[in-house]
């Protein structure tokens, strides 16, 4: 379970949960709590996708002393594990890395976590463009060298 801070110029994360229910959202790298609690800080009004269906939630990181993990306001969602940040709750900086995660109501339900600068990874249509592109500067080239390659006629 390795951890770590983000350079201040990844300006966004991606939370990724796999266990019973796939769960995604971005959160900036070092966001400014909408509140502080006792036990942690909340982010409000993520977008955050659950199974494929996004909506706004808040979103809670639980301090380790209080047993780490993060909370889902709005739902089920309440998995304990690591502190997820550094600083200060007030100023907190979220960690990249990966995670194992429990469920609070029932331990024998676990997560696998995995944040990553939300530019890390391109979309699928960027690979598709970038494909394209390729293949199309490969056919032009072929083509070119296919028209140099060719023999002139000889004036007759």
């Amino acid at each position: 379970m390795a951890a770590f801070p983000v350079p201040a110029s990844a300006a966004q994360l991606l939370f990724a949960l796999d266990g019973d229910q796939t769960i995604r959202f971005t959160v900036d790298a070092s966001p400014v709590p909408d509140s502080v609690e006792v036990d942690g800080f909340i982010v409000a009004n993520l977008v955050v996708s659950i199974d494929g269906l996004d909506a706004l939630r808040d979103v809670g990181f639980v301090r380790q002393l209080n047993g780490g993990g993060l909370i889902i306001l709005g739902t089920t969602i309440d998995l304990t594990g690591p502190q997820l940040f550094s600083g200060t709750l007030a100023q907190p900086t979220l960690l990249a890395g990966n995670y194992q995660l429990a469920a609070l109501r029932d331990p024998n339900v676990t997560y696998r976590l995995s944040v990553t600068p939300a530019g890390a990874v391109p979309e699928p249509g960027t690979w598709i463009l970038l494909l394209t592109g390729f293949g199309l500067a490969a056919a032009g080239l072929r083509a070119r060298r296919r028209q140099i390659a060719s023999p002139i006629p000889a004036p007759t």
